[in-house]
């Protein structure tokens, strides 16, 4: 089975949180829909033992302290036509 990255990983929860699907996130990863379900069932297994919000903050932990979050808040605005909120 392919392996995500670190940011990858990152990317897929921000992206599951604003709400996009499964197969929306892999198609804006370039991965198989089954890898992002895998990940998806990892990190809920994840949160259910540590807590959500600590799950979490361990994905942006290991993305790193350079994870380019805002860069990817601003891809996902042009790719939602520039709309805010």
């Amino acid at each position: 089975m392919m392996k995500l990255d670190a940011v990858k990983r990152a990317d897929l929860m921000i992206l599951r949180g604003l709400g996009y699907s499964t197969v929306e996130i892999a198609e804006m990863l370039g991965v198989s829909p089954q890898l992002v379900s895998y990940y998806l069932n990892a990190f809920k297994q994840r949160a259910e033992k540590a807590g959500h919000h600590w799950a979490f903050v361990e994905i942006l932990l290991q993305a790193g302290p350079a994870y380019p979050l805002f860069s990817l808040l601003n891809r996902i605005s042009r790719l939602r036509g520039g709309r805010n909120g």
